[in-house]
């Protein structure tokens, strides 16, 4: 699933924002033994930008990603849907801002 979502995010997402540059995607339970029944429920999707972004550039992106990975998620466990967060380094370490109220 993480190298589907990348390609897809160089495809769609760069070219609307070319500013971003480098994408990885981490299932983020892979590698931690005692939750390996959480693998694949949860994806963090690490973005290089040239420049700083804003909160709410920060929030559309995401919910695009977020968006994009619905598309092309089958059911998982439980039932539903994997959970996918965005994360972007300017240079200064990845992090995410958003205005009150957004569910990251």
């Amino acid at each position: 699933m993480e190298e589907l979502l990348e390609n897809v995010v160089r495809k769609l997402i760069f070219k609307k924002y070319p500013y971003l540059y480098d994408v990885k995607v981490e299932d983020r339970f892979n590698d931690i033994p005692n939750l390996k029944f959480m693998v694949g429920s949860e994806y963090a999707c690490y973005l290089k930008s040239e420049e700083c972004l804003p909160a709410k550039k920060q929030m559309e992106i995401d919910t695009e990603v977020k968006l994009l990975f619905e598309m092309l998620s089958p059911l998982k466990k439980y039932g539903r849907v994997p959970n996918v967060s965005c994360y972007f380094d300017c240079g200064e370490g990845y992090e995410f801002h958003s205005e009150p109220g957004y569910n990251h």
